[in-house]
């Protein structure tokens, strides 16, 4: 299946509007575990990572252990963090894990931006209900990378990035945007886009095994530009009036594209 048709947009996460005045204090504590636990208020946080060890930043008002930041020399063998109400965001730089990493967030518009961050098995993020947007560029996991958002409009971009297993993206019930680029997996990758008029693009992927995007309820759009699974390919349109545009999948062993109405 081909086409001359010219794609629409290509997709990316958009960050959310800079915020004047998030506050709060988050607890941070060190060792085996990285642990960070937020509080109700907008909590703004920045974490670097380099070979001196690891600095955990408050940014626009948030404090971190009642001080504008912390740092230590730990290692750890798991992140741990937990944002509670409040619009919050979470960046982390250059952030390793030895085993797994697990980012919550509550209600409010959060945004999580991990950039060269690394788990030795998996990593796993959930946001709550509102306006969420995560991003993760050239992160790498030995497992699995799972990314669930809850109900509102949402935005996942992953790029650059290496998952050892399974990708999973799970959208919300309104209008989703995900965006997959230059990944790869070793095993499946699967996006689950539920209700709402959503859109998927994927952009230079392939997927050691299976490969599925179910575009859920709604006028969804799903796009592909050489896109390569070892395995099976499957694309599901559900209700609504739901685009295909093709620019190069195939399946090693089955290409199956159906519920569509229209294809380009």
């Amino acid at each position: 299946m081909t086409s001359n048709t010219t794609a629409g947009t290509r997709l990316r996460a958009e960050r959310l509007e800079q915020r004047e005045n998030p506050s709060g204090n988050v607890a941070a504590s060190f060792g085996e575990v990285l642990e960070l636990r937020g509080d109700e208020a907008g909590n703004n946080v920045l974490i670097t990572q380099d070979a001196s060890g690891i600095t955990v930043e408050g940014l626009n008002g948030t404090t971190i252990n009642g001080r504008p930041s912390v740092r230590s020399s730990a290692r750890p063998e798991k992140v741990d963090i937990l944002l509670f109400g409040g619009d919050d965001s979470l960046t982390t730089v250059g952030l390793r894990a030895a085993v797994d990493m697990n980012i919550e967030t509550d209600q409010g518009r959060d945004t999580i931006d991990l950039f060269d961050t690394s788990a030795g098995v998996n990593i796993s993020v959930k946001t709550g209900d509102g306006f969420d947007v995560v991003a993760a560029s050239g992160v790498s996991t030995g497992g699995d990378l799972f990314i669930e958002t809850g109900e509102g409009r949402s935005a996942v971009n992953v790029s650059g990035s290496t998952v050892g297993k399974t990708l999973t993206v799970i959208g919300g019930l309104s209008a989703d945007r995900v965006a997959v680029s230059a990944t790869t997996t070793g095993e499946d990758l699967n996006v689950e886009m539920k209700e709402g008029s959503d859109r998927a693009d994927l952009t230079d992927v392939r997927a050691g095994k299976n490969l599925k995007v179910d575009a859920g309820v709604g006028n969804d759009t799903v796009a592909v530009t050489r896109v390569v699974a070892a395995s099976d390919a499957v694309f599901l349109g559900e209700d609504g009036f739901d685009t295909f545009i093709d620019r190069g999948v195939s399946g090693g062993q089955k290409l199956e594209i159906k519920g569509f109405e229209r294809f380009s």
